[in-house]
């Protein structure tokens, strides 16, 4: 084992760091790299230590810089540096505008990714810290298991911490009581496992006690103020089970800081929730919790091995191949658990890939500016440099000249884009629908931040400084320098930017055209004008029907019905289907939605076969269904009709089929569904009231509709319209299009800044030149043609380049939607179009302004 620090940093140490000082700060920092190492071990000792080093830059401890005179000369760099940025206010004005654009995106993205990747990352035992999976062959993981899986580990692996969570929406209080959607049934060790801060109360016993109650400091604040709740008692209403219990108060913890994937108000003990749901809790088909275990070592631990015994142990041998378990790491639950199932609060790691690369894109063509504008100006810089080594500057002592302006540049740009990104942040977080804040860069964050911002700095000009420091003083001051400038590297480099650029443009053309697409797809059904009023509690739904028809009284209410799912969908139900003549491994489940007799006319569903209901749940003895025609495709049954079929355990008829419609939004397919005419008391019983309104006045109605409301509940009135619903589900997608829309617009400006720059270079470069074929009677379009054409072959390239690129790229980013637009060359020919009409016109507008110059101007030293 290696026991010494990095060579690296030791050296970069003895490098910078002046022989007063080298022997004590060496000295210090690795006697402390040999206590981080016993009590970190190497990997986290290494780290210490090169922060440390990097930590250490003291101006008075730097070396005097060989060669230069001592530390002087770089001040006079950045003097000659300021100077120059004032004598040449074009360059520098495009310079500093194409890094502000570059480093500030860079910065929020930075902050973006810094903010996403810090999830969960405050729990102390988040390295050994898991979630379970239930995982099948045909679908993907998901996180909703029953409470079965959490019992089964700890019994079968005794040494292994489990913790399952199950959300139960709450009322808590004695007088106004406050509904709590955020509450869990959760077990004992939950203070085992996570690091979640409590204020008052024992971890140890808090959730111990069947009646304990634990709150959140926010939650115990609205309940009973300042003053310490614990050991009081407070009456809690619980909606599925529509009990009402005396809980005590045994904890107040801290609210669950904004990173972590774990959000809630309260918590109370699972024993509650076994007894209240004994019936469905022992039920290894009733998915209602999340469940986390504390592994140690779970490549040994002969888990993930045993997991094909257990289902056998515990459900069958039938069961092996139909049911898995895995387990996720706490550290990934959060950004890679997209469209997985039971989670309430998820990231996208593609995301983080994707604005990762733009800004990383953004940053380059930046740089690919400054050194492109630099290596263009060459000529009129050729002279200053003859000169300069003429009395006797070294080339080392210009490159570091030229080095020193890059990153003078640099520093400015950084300073004032860093700036601006922090007082706009708020703007930003609002317009983007984020919650991104500055305070999660740490000293670490600072650090590296500003190694990379020299860096930056010192990669634009190291080329820059290579072309420039070539010349040969005699070459330089006679003039015959400019024939040793390739224009190849400038070519190469106004391509890339081209490329770039077009891969951003038509990535947001396609961002844009897919979710076009989702806000205005055919649902199957008219989503405008209807309205759903979700009915939270039990009590209230045993007379869902009572208030149904209060409503339907309301002038501006056409229909109404009650439904178990509100629209979109979600779909919690899902129970096992069989029919006569299946293959017994052909048992799936379909998803059960429990309705009354007017659902399908108020949505505006048609059948295919059959009829609808007509009698009420009471006289239903038949226990009819209607299904939708991808369950009848399932069946492989060209009709389905007054086939009988086993939902649930239990024969029903089916009596219709609905065509088939998007009962939730485009992130999934339609999937087989049973409708069931369903009593209050059930776990599909309804629970919402959708209304079909026809009315103009809108205000008055809702007034209505509220006024009604409270009329049976004093619950909140939670009414939504569908069709704004559906456009929720879609926030995603439409943050995604801001945010690379706005980047993609700061990539298109900082490359036609670089043109800008270029164009202007050049054209005043080849002055002389237009002005004699002006005065040989040259058209403005032949001199835009004589500028342009070099733009426009290399702007060809680049199409060639990064049209098969962004049609790869975006083909494989719409392959996670199950429905979505066609790719064609549309996208790519709009964005080429675009790009280049810009270029064009910014060509044109300096050739009219050259032209207008008299040519007597520019040739009379001739």
């Amino acid at each position: 084992m290696n026991n010494t620090p990095p060579r690296w940093a030791v050296k970069l140490l003895r490098w910078y760091c002046s022989a007063r000082f080298i022997d004590e700060l060496e000295g210090d920092l690795c006697e402390l790299y040999d206590r981080n190492l016993a009590l970190y071990g190497e990997r986290k000792a290494n780290k210490l230590f090169i922060f440390g080093v990097l930590g250490s830059v003291r101006l008075y401890r730097i070396k005097k810089l060989k060669g230069l005179n001592t530390n002087i000369m770089l001040i006079n760099h950045f003097k000659v540096a300021f100077r120059h940025s004032l004598r040449h206010r074009v360059f520098t004005a495009v310079n500093l505008l194409s890094l502000f654009f570059g480093i500030a995106s860079v910065f929020y993205i930075g902050l973006y990714v810094k903010n996403e990747t810090s999830y969960d990352q405050f729990h102390e035992k988040k390295d050994i810290l898991y979630r379970v999976l239930r995982t099948d062959p045909v679908d993907p993981p998901t996180a909703a298991l029953s409470s079965q899986f959490g019992k089964v580990l700890s019994s079968e692996f005794p040494g292994t911490k489990v913790c399952s969570m199950g959300s139960d929406p709450v009322k808590i209080g004695d007088i106004d009581p406050i509904l709590v959607e955020d509450f869990y049934w959760t077990d004992s060790t939950f203070f085992d496992l996570f690091s979640f801060n409590l204020i008052h109360g024992d971890p140890k016993t808090a959730l111990s006690d069947p009646s304990g109650l634990v709150l959140t400091q926010s939650l115990s604040q609205k309940l009973f103020g300042a003053e310490n709740p614990l050991n009081k008692v407070v009456k809690v209403k619980i909606y599925d089970s529509n009990e009402e219990l005396n809980m005590k108060v045994t904890g107040v913890v801290a609210d669950p800081p904004q990173h972590s994937h774990i959000q809630f108000s309260g918590l109370g003990s699972m024993a509650v929730a076994d007894k209240m749901y004994a019936s469905l809790a022992s039920h290894w088909g009733f998915s209602w919790v999340r469940t986390y275990a504390l592994i140690p070592d779970l490549a040994h631990s002969g888990i993930r091995e045993q997991t094909p015994a257990i289902i056998e142990k515990y459900l069958g041998k039938d069961m092996v191949e139909r049911l898995g378990m895995d387990f996720q790491p706490m550290q990934e639950v959060y950004l890679h658990s997209k469209n997985m199932g039971g989670n309430e609060l998820a990231g996208d790691i593609g995301n983080i890939i994707i604005f990762s690369t733009i800004g990383f894109f953004i940053l380059l063509i930046a740089v690919l500016n400054y050194v492109n504008l630099s290596t263009a100006r060459a000529l009129s810089r050729a002279k200053e440099i003859g000169l300069r080594k003429t009395i006797g500057a070294g080339r080392a002592d210009l490159i570091a000249q030229i080095l020193v302006e890059s990153v003078f540049y640099t520093l400015v740009a950084s300073t004032f884009a860093i700036a601006l990104i922090i007082i706009a942040l708020p703007l930003l977080n609002s317009w983007m629908s984020l919650q991104l804040s500055a305070s999660v860069f740490g000293f670490r964050e600072v650090i590296w931040s500003a190694i990379g911002i020299v860096a930056i700095g010192a990669l634009s000009g190291f080329y820059p400084a290579f072309v420039l420091t070539r010349y040969s003083p005699v070459a330089a001051l006679s003039g015959h320098s400019s024939g040793k400038t390739s224009s190849l590297p400038r070519k190469v480099l106004i391509t890339i930017q081209y490329c770039i650029t077009i891969f951003l443009i038509t990535g947001s053309v396609v961002v844009y055209l897919q979710f076009q697409y989702m806000k205005t797809f055919d649902l199957g059904f008219d989503q405008k004008q209807l309205i759903n009023v979700a009915v939270n509690d039990r009590g209230l739904q045993q007379r869902i029907d009572v208030l149904k028809e209060s409503f339907k009284n309301i002038p501006g209410v056409d229909k109404a019905a009650t439904s178990g799912e509100p629209l979109p969908a979600r779909m919690q139900n899902t129970w096992g289907f069989y029919w006569q003549g299946a293959e017994p491994d052909t048992e799936r489940g379909i998803d059960i939605v429990g309705v009354d007799k007017d659902y399908f006319d108020v949505v505006g569903l048609h059948l295919t076969e059959g009829a609808t209901f007509t009698l009420p749940f009471e006289a239903d003895s038949g226990r009819s269904v209607v299904i939708n025609e991808k369950a009848r495709d399932f069946m492989g049954k060209i009709s389905a009709l007054s086939e009988v079929v086993e939902i649930g355990g239990k024969n029903r008829k089916i009596i219709g089929v609905v065509e088939d419609h998007h009962y939730t939004s485009l992130h999934s397919t339609i999937a087989p569904v049973a409708y069931m005419v369903y009593g209050a008391g059930y776990r599909v019983s309804p629970d919402n009231v959708l209304m079909r309104v026809t009315t103009g006045n809108l205000p008055a109605l809702m007034e209505q509709l509220e006024t009604t409301w409270k009329e049976f509940s004093t619950d909140p009135f939670e009414m939504a319209f569908v069709d704004d619903a559906f456009a929720r589900t879609y926030a995603s997608e439409q943050q995604f299009f801001r945010v690379v829309s706005a980047f993609t617009a700061i990539a298109i400006i900082i490359a036609l800044c670089g043109v800008f720059g270029l164009i202007i270079f050049l054209a005043e470069s080849r002055i002389k030149e237009i002005s004699i074929r002006k005065v040989l009677g040259a058209s403005v379009f032949q001199l835009a043609y004589l500028l342009s054409s070099d733009f426009v072959k290399l702007f060809a390239v680049a199409v060639l380049i990064a049209g098969p690129a962004v049609y790869w790229f975006t083909d494989n980013w719409l392959s996670d939607y199950p429905l979505h637009i066609e790719l064609s060359v549309e996208a790519v020919a709009i964005s080429a179009a675009c790009c280049l009409i810009i270029s064009i016109f910014i060509v044109s507008t300096q050739v009219f302004r050259l032209t207008a110059i008299n040519p007597a101007r520019t040739l009379k030293s001739e």
